[in-house]
């Protein structure tokens, strides 16, 4: 196949999230030009030992992206990031208030104080928003997200996320 080809089969599959500079692409894309993404970090943590024994499962089959639930859990939110460390602060966010939801209720204030120092009235509003977000939106979802990346494409961003399996879902593959 052509580059040009190429690069017009990209254009084709990838749609702008209301003018911001997040990209999101059809999963089978990612399954093949930006595969390399995961696999490097994959790397990563296998050798930083941040694996142990635990089996990394890229983008299982039948299972949702939690980086696309995330960057629909921010909803417009994301078009205020213009570069990769606001995108970053925002996934964080997120991702905190993803985990708290899974937190039994009585233990979630404290994990949300040893993760957000002195935070401001309207950082907990957003917060307190977002998990009533992820509730509604994503209320059977119980994988617990370990890590993100972002990564500024130079067009739009790309995240990542390394999240648990239960041993349920597992089976499902």
């Amino acid at each position: 196949m052509s580059k040009r080809k190429k690069r017009k089969q990209k254009k084709t599959l990838r749609r702008k999230h209301k003018g911001s500079r997040l990209v999101t692409q059809k999963q089978h894309l990612q399954q093949g030009a930006d595969n390399h993404i995961l696999n490097d970090w994959a790397q990563q943590l296998r050798e930083e030992g941040r694996l142990e024994d635990a089996e990394l499962v890229i983008n299982p089959p039948g299972h949702d992206k939690l980086s696309d639930n995330l960057l629909e859990l921010l909803g417009d939110y994301t078009e205020v990031a213009e570069t990769v460390g606001e995108m970053r602060k925002l996934i964080f966010l997120a991702s905190v208030a993803w985990n708290a939801t899974l937190i039994p209720e009585q233990a979630r204030e404290d994990f949300l104080e040893s993760l957000l120092k002195d935070p401001t009235d309207d950082l907990n509003e957003f917060i307190d928003y977002l998990m009533a977000r992820k509730l509604s939106l994503y209320p059977g979802i119980k994988r617990f997200i370990l890590e993100y990346k972002v990564v500024d494409r130079g067009g739009g961003f790309y995240v990542s996320v390394v999240s648990t399996l239960t041993k349920y879902e597992a089976s499902r593959q």
